[in-house]
């Protein structure tokens, strides 16, 4: 018996065990690929299903695109019976959680940013864990001059994370504050 094989050998071996399994996949491309496409579409799907509607409690939310906006949003599935819509925030990746909201019971969805850590946050932007608190509804009151632009006023925005100061000349100037007074941009 030998044990070494020359590479003459191998390559050779190599070749007919290769040569029967493209074989196999050739006969049964079709299928194959079938069945690829059916996984993938049913990936898509899970990837895309937030959770139950909280409003209409049939339908199901789902991530949809906007051809128009150019943007990601929120729906339930039962549309037009339940119009049901949520932002989303942009240049993120969503992920669903199947995380419930003990505040409000709405689903809660993973936002994750570039060179930021992973937030999960409810898609409820009337949730009471997003009230403002006694500072933030002083500086929704205070009349601040931004100190970017010098002509704008500071005032009270509410995003899918929750509160900040942003100049009201947006989009010509685009000056961002944290509520403690931190700049954001």
């Amino acid at each position: 018996m030998r044990l070494r094989l020359s590479s003459e050998e191998i390559l050779d071996e190599a070749k007919t065990i290769l040569t029967k399994l493209l074989a196999h996949f050739k006969k049964h491309e079709k299928e194959i690929g079938k069945e690829l496409g059916e996984a993938t579409i049913e990936t898509r799907e899970q990837e895309n299903t937030i959770g139950k509607c909280p409003k209409c409690k049939e339908g199901i939310l789902k991530i949809m695109y906007s051809k128009k906006n150019k943007s990601k949003f929120i729906a339930c599935n039962k549309y037009p019976e339940c119009n049901t819509t949520f932002g989303l925030p942009g240049n993120a990746l969503i992920k669903n959680t199947d995380l419930v909201c003990v505040e409000c019971n709405y689903p809660k969805i993973m936002v994750i940013k570039k060179g930021r850590r992973p937030q999960t946050i409810c898609i409820n932007n009337e949730c009471p864990s997003k009230k403002l608190t006694p500072e933030e509804e002083r500086l929704s009151k205070e009349e601040r001059v931004c100190s970017k632009c010098g002509k704008g006023k500071m005032v009270l925005r509410k995003s899918v994370y929750g509160s900040f100061l942003a100049c009201n000349q947006y989009p010509k100037c685009r000056n961002i504050e944290g509520i403690n007074g931190n700049k954001k941009e």
